[in-house]
């Protein structure tokens, strides 16, 4: 058996060496990843090498890979020799498994935008490789792709990438995380809302039409979300107490209505109604809405639920005529918010209770707001309405 022979080359452009077997090896560095020097502790490039039958070919190999371009060489031949699953695949595990706090299925309006995400901007470019082959380059390199005029889609993409890939970790099929890009996950709010006196919200109201001007009172007084507003039924609205009863929402799935609990666990809710509202919601459900107990409080036209599009355009008329083109609907949320934190005793947790909400810092870590200061927000919300609607009808205002 011939002695192994070897072809010298220079430093780091690597080596082509005849094996014992016959077969001629290829060794390069690996142009990012370092291995420790045993007995030293220094870096050092990792050594790649790929093993050919003939000569020829494993100087090829070398000549491919000494441009920039060795990284892709290298991820191409991953998705080909690793037996760990392609993104694509994996991801469509995980978008079927996924569960919140380990318990709670996603919503189907969050799986429909993470199916969404994935389609469109993630599986493209990734989903044809292992999950190995995603390295933190490639990952890098993805992100610098994607539109940088669409910042908060790209940052809801690069969350979600990096939630799968630390679900693959945390089941040891990759070790390390390859989304590392400081900062990718979050974006610079596009829209500053808009938020209304509470004068504006009736000024507001009384320009919609009738059937709507209930429902722009309670966004914005209340704070409901729109789909907890389109499945509130003549049940869930409670006059002699002044109480309305949030215990689901409906969001639009592929065309179809689906109706389940609110957003987050603390949507499930009893808000006070301020009572100058007790009135406009008992003319609203007098004339606007059916008699069973199950009817939609703010039924789309068809009397099935509101999808937000019947909206568009008697609210863009109404807001452009209180001078707020640029507002939302769910602007109104953030007025109902800061209306009652405007309250002299009341914190942060009382209002955030109010509107249903829990984040990371707070989460069922607070006590619920003792009635009252429950009761706070609402009598001040009522006294704010009845100074406006006093000065509103003095003036000769819409609707006075």
């Amino acid at each position: 058996m011939a002695k192994a022979a070897k072809r010298r080359r220079p430093k780091g452009s690597g080596s082509v060496t005849l094996l014992k077997s016959g077969r001629w090896q290829a060794r390069r560095p690996h142009p990012t990843d370092l291995v420790v020097v045993p007995g030293s502790g220094q870096l050092r490039p990792r050594m790649v090498a790929r093993s050919f039958d003939a000569k020829e070919d494993a100087e090829g190999w070398l000549r491919m890979t000494e441009s920039e371009a060795f990284a892709e060489v290298l991820e191409a031949e991953d998705v080909v020799t690793s037996d760990d699953p392609l993104l694509r695949v994996y991801a469509d595990e995980w978008l079927v498994t996924r569960r919140v706090r380990g318990k709670t299925p996603l919503k189907p309006r969050t799986r429909e935008h993470y199916r969404s995400l994935l389609d469109s901007l993630i599986l493209p470019d990734l989903g044809g490789l292992r999950l190995s082959a995603i390295t933190p380059r490639r990952v890098d390199r993805w992100h610098a792709g994607l539109d940088s005029d669409k910042a908060t889609m790209t940052a809801h993409a690069y969350s979600l990438l990096r939630a799968i890939m630390a679900t693959a970790v945390r089941q040891d099929v990759i070790p390390a995380n390859p989304c590392r890009i400081d900062g990718a996950g979050s974006s610079n709010r596009v829209h500053e809302p808009v938020v209304l006196s509470a004068g504006e919200v009736l000024d507001l109201r009384d320009r919609m039409p009738a059937r709507y001007r209930a429902m722009v009172a309670v966004a914005a007084f209340c704070g409901l979300r729109f789909g907890e507003l389109t499945e509130l039924r003549r049940a869930d609205v409670d006059l002699k107490r002044g109480l309305i009863h949030v215990e689901r929402g409906v969001v639009r799935v592929d065309g179809e209505f689906v109706v389940g609990t609110p957003k987050s666990r603390a949507g499930r809710r009893v808000v006070e109604i301020p009572e100058p509202l007790v009135s406009d919601l008992e003319h609203h459900l007098d004339r606007h809405v059916e008699a069973p107990a199950d009817s939609l409080v703010f039924p789309g036209r068809n009397g099935l639920h509101m999808s937000p599009s019947s909206l568009y355009k008697p609210f863009y008329a109404a807001r452009k005529a209180t001078g707020h083109p640029t507002l939302r609907w769910h602007d109104l949320r953030h007025t109902a918010a800061t209306l009652a934190a405007a309250v002299p005793g009341v914190s942060v947790v009382d209002v955030m209770a109010r509107l249903g909400q829990t984040t990371p810092g707070v989460t069922l870590k607070f006590r619920s707001p003792v009635d009252d200061r429950k009761a706070l927000i609402t009598d001040a919300l009522s006294d704010v309405i009845d100074l406006e609607s006093r000065r509103r009808k003095a003036s000769g205002g819409i609707g006075a």
